[in-house]
């Protein structure tokens, strides 16, 4: 059986004005390199979690259980024979 494992990571950065709504975690990151942000802290907390937890997870990162091998119940996909 797999072990699948979800990982949040959580930063805090200060600035002087807002952050576009279109920027993504690089854009923010490449702003701390640069100099216009200051990327003050950042923490990590890793817990596994069960295939079917990792099934929701993926949808709701619009992306597919499938990705993992899994269906959409979290269980392994059969391999063809």
């Amino acid at each position: 059986m797999t072990t699948f494992y979800r990982t949040r990571i959580t930063i805090e950065v200060l600035h002087e004005y807002p952050i576009p709504d279109e920027f993504d975690l690089a854009d923010i990151i490449r702003e701390g390199d640069l100099g216009s942000y200051v990327i003050d802290e950042a923490r990590q907390c890793t817990q596994p979690i069960t295939g079917a937890e990792m099934a929701q997870a993926l949808r709701a990162a619009r992306s597919s259980p499938d990705f993992f091998g899994l269906d959409d119940d979290g269980n392994p996909l059969q391999e063809c024979a």
